[in-house]
């Protein structure tokens, strides 16, 4: 068998260039996953590992949930340069521009971005829960019968 080095694909010994990136192959000797080059293989610590090992899927969705919540505070961020636009340089006393109304919105919407933001992070398992809690109540009904059914 042959080894395409830059798609990692295999071919017989008859084809000399991979159809798809078309780079030469090279011989593959039947060895261990342990013997391939450092440059394809991806070394972790053992603790890592272990962390990598030892984590849930729930455990795994509020990490993801709470990551979601970073992007509200990039949000707010972006706003911020928005801020200048409504502050008058001209003068030597910054005044800001009471007649725009635009100034207001931007600021409640940075406002709301960081505390969702927070309430998110804080919050993270519980409104994981709250989200799967109809999914766990229909795969526990009867069948024939909705959850709404068992409530009632």
């Amino acid at each position: 068998m042959k080894n395409c080095p830059y798609c990692g694909a295999k071919y017989p010994d008859e084809v000399e260039n991979c159809p798809i990136d078309h780079h030469a192959l090279h011989l593959v000797e039947e060895t261990s996953v342990s013997a391939q080059p450092l440059e394809f293989q991806e070394v972790i610590s053992p603790r890592e590992e272990q962390f990598w090992n030892r984590m849930t899927f729930r455990q795994f969705a509020i990490l993801m949930v709470r990551l979601q919540a970073l992007w509200l505070f990039v949000n707010a961020a972006i706003d911020v340069i928005y801020v200048p636009r409504y502050i008058n340089f001209s003068d030597r006393i910054y005044s800001v521009g009471i007649a725009k109304p635009e100034l207001f919105t931007l600021l409640l919407r940075m406002v709301l971005n960081i505390a969702v933001g927070i309430l998110i992070i804080q919050k993270a398992e519980k409104l994981l829960s709250w989200i799967v809690k109809d999914l766990v109540a229909e795969q526990a009904a009867p069948p024939g019968k909705s959850a709404k059914d068992i409530k009632d």
